[in-house]
């Protein structure tokens, strides 16, 4: 016998699309309830950051090579984890302000010991330059 799984079936269609162009049309289903116009917007609003989020933890485990590190407590796991979600959030923050604004600096998003300490483990000196580099591009 199977069990009965009960979802809810969202529609989504883009509004208004750009000129020209057919509107993007899907459907979402979930386990979630959604009774009314709100609930269904808020669980299409929680989807569409799937994305970002698949991007976060993309990072997290290539940029910040956090599978790599092998912690033997919980206290450690978690204080190494809270430090690379932070590198990694600034990696992607520092990735998307290059790709809008390249005109920017590594101080438009990073501290002043973020991106010494940064430009040392890059440049792999510990002599800091008398200005903050134009970008970390190579």
């Amino acid at each position: 016998m199977h069990e009965k799984v009960h979802v809810s079936a969202i529609s989504v269609k883009e509004q208004p699309p750009p000129e020209g162009v057919a509107p993007v049309e899907w459907v979402l289903l979930t386990n979630l309830t959604a009774t009314d116009a709100f609930e269904a917007e808020e669980k299409v609003n929680w989807y569409r950051l799937r994305w970002k989020i698949e991007e976060f933890f993309n990072t997290l485990k290539s940029g910040c090579c956090v599978e790599q590190c092998r912690l033997n407590t919980a206290t450690k796991l978690t204080k190494m984890i809270t430090l690379k979600s932070i590198i990694a959030f600034k990696l992607m923050y520092m990735t998307k302000m290059a790709a809008l604004c390249p005109e920017a600096t590594c101080t438009d998003v990073l501290s002043k010991i973020e991106w010494q300490t940064l430009y040392c483990r890059i440049q792999t000196t510990s002599r800091l330059p008398e200005h903050p580099p134009q970008c970390f591009r190579q």
